[in-house]
């Protein structure tokens, strides 16, 4: 599948490998000569992975899993293997309406580091009261 990079104020597309095997998932990309892999037990466990290669070296994936107001749940994870995650609204619960694919695009301004979109799901999880 064809997934957004950005680096800098810059966007471009990359192939990005996405395997499913028995009990693991496995993401590898290839960036202008940079080759990246992210495994975990679930897609979303993985793409964080990726990410976590990425990120020290000033790559930000474009996708819906990088946005700040995105995140998985446990049952997600469990049930849908990670490949859906929430959009989170301040004060309000997440709902299965609010599910989207990690992988589909997401505009740069959008996404964060991991620490960033940590920090926006402990700010909503404070949102709820």
């Amino acid at each position: 599948m064809q997934l957004h990079v950005a680096v800098g104020d810059s966007e471009s597309i990359v192939e990005l490998s996405v395997r499913r095997l028995s009990d693991e998932w496995e993401l590898q990309m290839v960036a202008d000569g940079l080759a990246a892999a992210g495994n975990g037990s679930s897609a979303w466990a993985a793409l964080r992975d990726l990410r976590r290669a990425l990120e020290p070296l000033g790559y930000r994936l474009c996708c819906n899993g990088a946005r700040l107001d995105v995140y998985s749940s446990r049952m997600s994870m469990q049930m849908g293997s990670g490949r859906r995650a929430y959009v989170l609204t301040p004060g309000k619960q997440a709902l299965s309406d609010d599910l989207v694919d990690i992988f589909v695009y997401a505009p740069s301004s959008t996404v964060g580091t991991i620490e960033q979109q940590d920090e926006a799901f402990r700010r909503w999880l404070d949102s709820l009261g």
